[in-house]
């Protein structure tokens, strides 16, 4: 595996950790709450921290994989459209398939939820594309 790959998947990781912990853990915890129905047991008290640093480093492996491997992508911008494009399809996917099958959350989140998580993944798209551009060196304007 190349370093450069592990480098912006730890970066990548990181970032949706600190990231998630301030959007979902503090901005729109109210929201979450309000959203959901909730079941006795359903929510773990803490939250499993390992378990949810887990997750964000499967999907910036992902994304740092696509990113260096077949697109190309070493700056925050494409970085972050990169990581749109990436996160829309399969955050709509578990979003819908957890509508579809539990009694857990409203509509008006499930379209929220989309929205943000798709921008939340477009910034850790961002900060990968960022890690994996450093050390580049400029080319010379032709």
């Amino acid at each position: 595996m190349n370093t450069k790959v592990l480098l912006a998947t730890l970066a990548g990781s990181i970032a949706a950790f600190l990231l998630g912990w301030i959007v979902y853990g503090i901005l729109l915890m109210n929201v979450m709450t309000e959203n959901t129905i909730v079941y006795a047991g359903l929510m773990k008290e803490p939250p499993n921290l390992v378990g949810i640093f887990l997750a964000g480093v499967c999907m910036a492996w992902l994304m740092a994989y696509i990113f260096y491997r077949w697109a190309g992508i070493s700056d925050f911008a494409k970085g972050f459209m990169g990581g749109l494009i990436i996160s829309f399809p399969i955050v709509l996917n578990y979003d819908i398939s957890f509508y579809s099958f539990f009694n857990l959350y409203s509509n008006s989140w499930l379209v929220m939820d989309v929205i943000v998580s798709t921008l939340f993944y477009g910034i850790i798209g961002g900060i990968i594309g960022w890690v994996l551009g450093m050390g580049k060196k400029p080319q010379p304007a032709a």
